[in-house]
């Protein structure tokens, strides 16, 4: 009667901790999905903040004169300011990119691959030239 009484307190207490363990697993999961998901959100504003700032006339790198004046879906409605790391490749008007801006398609044909240049639906890419720009670490914002 000992033995069996032993043996059903020892799953008992295994089970306790193995549930432990799942409990302990997924509390990790969770604070690196929450870390990345912070990452990512620091990146686009840090993004959003430089793009905001090279707007101004007097900024250092000043975009104002690339600047659009028609809206999205008319003639230089888009502006694309690019962040690539090394030899990497952003380019969000292309439909094969990694970073492509599918909402694009959204708005006119991109058939044949790419956004149509002739719509006038980006400017020449302006990248990140200033490091007085730069986080430290850098944010990978695209």
């Amino acid at each position: 009667m000992a033995l069996v009484l032993t043996l059903i307190a020892l799953l008992i207490i295994t089970s306790i901790g193995l549930t432990m363990m799942y409990s302990t697993d997924t509390e990790t999961s969770i604070n690196g999905n929450y870390r990345d998901e912070q990452t990512a959100y620091y990146a686009a504003k840090a993004g959003l903040e430089e793009v905001r700032d090279r707007m101004q006339t007097g900024a250092a790198n000043t975009i104002s004169a690339n600047l659009p004046t028609a809206m999205a879906g008319a003639a230089g409605g888009e502006l694309y300011i690019i962040n690539p790391n090394g030899s990497e490749t952003v380019a969000p008007w292309l439909t094969t990119n990694a970073y492509f801006d599918d909402e694009i398609c959204k708005e006119v044909n991109c058939s044949g691959g790419q956004v149509p240049s002739t719509a006038g639906w980006y400017v020449t890419p302006v990248p990140t030239a200033s490091a007085t720009y730069a986080a430290s670490p850098v944010l990978p914002y695209k």
